[in-house]
């Protein structure tokens, strides 16, 4: 089937793509605040991984982070993601908040990665 074939192909260049993005640094974090509802004030970020694709601009989380899980490279992707949120002098509003990450696992592979600030 013709749809099958060019799926697949889409999703193995998607792979190889990603792949070398890990290797070339095209892997990005952006903050997003955490609002009280109730008073409105910014209680901390979340980082939220992007990956900058070169030709493409930003990729769409759900286009590469279920290959992330599938082929492993989570476990590469979540170091460097923790790498850059580790360094949080490149981003001075974070500077005065804590850092917590929470690591997800399943049957003995990690799934997902979280970090937060907060106050």
């Amino acid at each position: 089937d013709e749809n099958l074939r060019s799926s697949v192909a889409t999703r193995l260049a998607t792979e190889s793509a990603f792949r070398r993005g890990l290797d070339a640094g095209e892997i990005v974090v952006t903050y997003q605040p955490v609002v009280s509802v109730s008073t409105g004030d910014i209680k901390g970020f979340e980082a939220l991984v992007r990956w900058d694709r070169p030709g493409h601009g930003i990729v769409a989380p759900g286009e590469f982070l279920p290959i992330a899980e599938d082929t492993g490279l989570i476990v590469p992707m979540g170091k460097q993601v923790t790498s850059i949120t580790s360094r949080p002098k490149q981003e001075p509003r974070l500077s005065a908040l804590r850092m917590r990450a929470a690591l997800w696992k399943r049957r003995g592979v990690v799934m997902s990665y979280v970090v937060c600030y907060h106050k």
